[in-house]
């Protein structure tokens, strides 16, 4: 348990350079735009699909419609949607952070 020294090289600048917060602050609300609208379209594809399934299955489908619960069938079209949301939006926000390092 010896105590930490905390010296220059360790310690963040107190004060950003002014140039560069607006910039950083933009860039990075770009991305979180870019990520969200990503994710968006990654959701409603994957929705476009379950819904639609989830639904035949359920009217055409006697076994399915029996033995599936409201909360099962829900989870069945729900999660696919969150999943493809997250994921889109991840990679997306990913790409935007290695493109400003190229920037």
């Amino acid at each position: 348990d010896l105590p930490v020294r905390v010296t220059k090289t360790t310690m963040p600048p107190a004060t950003p350079d002014p140039s560069t917060v607006g910039t950083d602050v933009e860039k990075k609300s770009d991305c979180m735009y870019e990520a969200a609208i990503a994710g968006f379209i990654g959701g409603s594809k994957a929705l476009a699909v379950t819904v639609p399934g989830v639904f035949a299955l359920n009217h055409f489908y006697q076994p399915f419609r029996q033995r599936m619960s409201v909360s099962a069938k829900t989870a069945i079209i729900a999660s696919p949607g969150f999943f493809f949301f997250f994921l889109n939006s991840e990679l997306a926000m990913l790409e935007c952070a290695r493109r400003g390092k190229h920037e």
